[in-house]
């Protein structure tokens, strides 16, 4: 048995919502895959109308897979297999981000007021790998 599940935070870090959900699956890759695309049925419109979103992971692949995908499919609505992360291209700033240590995010926002990524000092080395 494995689960999946996500949190959303406000700029300053505070917390919004969770959510998870348990499901079954060999490949890891595959759970993390499909706990970023679950965060749609989650997002309320009001959401939208921040400056950006960061999505966090522990699993480069994952993070890898997704950054392609919207890359080179960003206007391709046709093609199934990534049909559901295009709910990404309705925010106005998009962050991916890895690090093996996890459940650093508490300190790497998007403050309102600016277009960039602020993080704590100690996490310097930990840069977003990639912004829309």
């Amino acid at each position: 048995m494995a689960g999946i599940g996500g949190i959303f935070k406000d700029y300053r870090g505070r917390f919004i919502l969770a959510f998870g959900k348990k499901l079954i699956h060999w490949d890891i890759a595959q759970l993390e895959m499909k706990a970023t695309f679950t965060v749609k049925d989650y997002v309320k419109d009001w959401m939208l109308d921040f400056k950006g979103v960061i999505v966090e992971s522990d699993n480069i692949n994952a993070i890898t897979y997704l950054q392609n995908s919207l890359k080179s499919n960003k206007c391709n609505l046709d093609n199934n297999s990534f049909k559901d992360s295009f709910f990404f291209n309705d925010f106005n700033k998009l962050v991916f981000y890895t690090n093996s240590s996890f459940h650093v995010l508490h300190s790497t926002h998007l403050h309102p007021e600016y277009d960039e990524v602020e993080g704590a000092e100690e996490e310097a080395t930990s840069a977003p790998a990639l912004i829309y």
